[in-house]
């Protein structure tokens, strides 16, 4: 009987309460995106660059005796996956986008994003650790990178 009558004064609050009580700001939807305005957009660039660079360098700099496949991946997609949170979006941008501004600084964006990953591609002291890594278990060890 008591979970009956609290169930009872639950739904009896809930339809007194005002409507303002239950509005919360609109969550985004699971895959949504911003893009940034054409102002923010070379600042941006620039640091996700910087930040992407600062991390190959370390990468490029780790010990061949210590480079390990699952290491070496987990960090070069990490590495990847910042570079395409800001060119995924930028890439529709410069197509769609309204704002000449905006598609033109997305464009000048992706046409950095491109040469950096020409640089990172290329880099021998990179190539020369997926060559080195070794994985841990066998079936690591029989797929290398």
């Amino acid at each position: 009987m008591s979970v009956r009558l609290t169930l009872s004064a639950l739904a009896l609050a809930a339809a007194l309460a005002p409507a303002h009580a239950h509005a919360a700001q609109p969550s985004p939807l699971a895959g949504a995106f911003v893009i940034p305005s054409a102002a923010a957009i070379p600042a941006r660039c620039e640091a996700t660059i910087s930040s992407a660079r600062a991390r190959t360098r370390a990468l490029e700099k780790t010990p061949l005796a210590k480079i390990r496949a699952t290491k070496l991946l987990a960090d070069w997609n990490a590495i990847q996956m910042a570079l395409e949170d800001l060119n995924g979006p930028l890439g529709l941008a410069a197509e769609t986008h309204p704002d000449a501004a905006l598609r033109a600084a997305a464009v000048d964006c992706e046409l950095k994003l491109s040469a950096f990953d020409g640089e990172y591609y290329q880099s021998e002291a990179l190539y020369a650790r997926a060559s080195a890594a070794q994985g841990k278990t066998a079936v690591e060890r029989e797929n290398p990178p």
